[in-house]
């Protein structure tokens, strides 16, 4: 994601078989990307709201329903994760994990 990429890229020298994709919006994600995967972790540095993070989530089901999908992040705001944010009521509904780093 946008601000993501340095954190991206320590994450995915912690998981050396993993792919590295920068997808500035969520039709940067093809299906090629994902085919043969079943995990996919997303990566941002700040989640606000949480809108992004859930567009970009949004997509890769679309394209991959039963992708299991974990968020890692460095901030994220109490707003997005409480009850009623929209990282809480998506993680609800379909399923998120999120892992917010300390910086």
């Amino acid at each position: 994601m946008r601000g993501g990429e340095a954190m991206a890229l320590g994450v995915n020298q912690a998981f050396p078989l993993a792919r590295f994709l920068h997808a500035s919006r969520p039709s940067d994600i093809t299906l090629h990307h994902l085919r043969g995967m079943r995990n996919v972790i997303l990566v941002d540095s700040v989640v606000n709201s949480g809108g992004s993070i859930i567009q970009f989530a949004q997509h890769v089901r679309e394209l991959r329903p039963m992708s299991h999908i974990v968020v890692v992040a460095g901030v994220v705001q109490d707003c997005s994760t409480s009850q009623g944010g929209f990282v809480y009521k998506y993680g609800m509904r379909v399923g998120l994990d999120l892992v917010a780093l300390p910086t």
